[in-house]
């Protein structure tokens, strides 16, 4: 073999081994992993698998204190690779379960070889839409969704400040659809508001941006709960991040 061949084929092989798929074209998912005990992270999400083009399994956990059948919990597909918020979705499911946890078959479908995004919305309307689940193109019976869930995190904080990153689903437009970050004193948010230091309206049209919170007083070694949430009532909170002042 002389010496051109013997480079064209180590060429070939280095290309085989460095090679890296396209990313999906929908949005990815934020997973985070944090060993830091001082900080919790909570999310609402959905995982799920195509069966058939009739049906798909999906599993959705929701912040504690949801209960899906009572706030009108839903599961909605589009053909699309996002959620058109301004169009129903072509089926949409009611959660009958109570249990913030849980799973069902979304069967009765008509799903043609198109790209495919369920939502999970926590209220009656799109815009309460907190978690996706991509079904690209060339899906094949038992393989998973892309899954993606919003997400809140403090990136930077003071005593008088916090600097907030938010990510939701996207098309959603946070300013139009009264999406609002919330401030709360201990390692959790009530239901009723009772332990809310401030609200703050997300002022952005865009689904993820970083959000500058000002005129606060956060004591040291103290623990601080900031939610996210998609509408203006506080069933509408989806996600949630808790860290120690320190």
């Amino acid at each position: 073999m002389d010496f051109r061949k013997s480079l064209c084929l180590f060429i070939l092989l280095l290309q085989l081994l460095t090679f890296q798929p396209y990313p999906a074209r929908s949005q990815q998912s934020l997973t985070h992993t944090n060993a830091d005990s001082s900080i919790t992270l909570s999310q609402t999400s959905i995982t799920g698998r195509l069966i058939s083009g009739r049906i798909v399994t999906i599993k959705y956990k929701t912040l504690s204190g949801n209960n899906p059948k009572k706030f009108k919990n839903w599961v909605g597909i589009w053909q699309s690779d996002q959620i058109l918020y301004s169009d129903p979705p072509l089926r949409k499911k009611y959660i009958t379960g109570t249990d913030k946890d849980g799973d069902l078959a979304f069967d009765s479908l008509e799903m043609q070889r198109k790209e495919y995004i369920i939502g999970y919305g926590v209220g009656d309307g799109n815009n309460t839409i907190a978690a996706t689940l991509f079904i690209p193109t060339a899906a094949q019976p038992a393989d998973m969704g892309i899954a993606f869930a919003t997400l809140v995190e403090v990136i930077e904080h003071g005593n008088n400040f916090l600097i907030v990153k938010y990510q939701t689903p996207l098309g959603n437009r946070p300013a139009a659809n009264q999406n609002w970050i919330g401030i709360w004193d201990g390692k959790s948010f009530s239901p009723d508001g009772v332990n809310l230091i401030k609200r703050e309206p997300v002022a952005s049209q865009v689904s993820g941006h970083v959000v500058a919170i000002n005129d606060l007083k956060l004591t040291r070694n103290t623990w601080y709960t900031i939610t996210y949430s998609l509408g203006a009532q506080y069933r509408d909170i989806v996600a949630s991040y808790t860290f120690l002042n320190n």
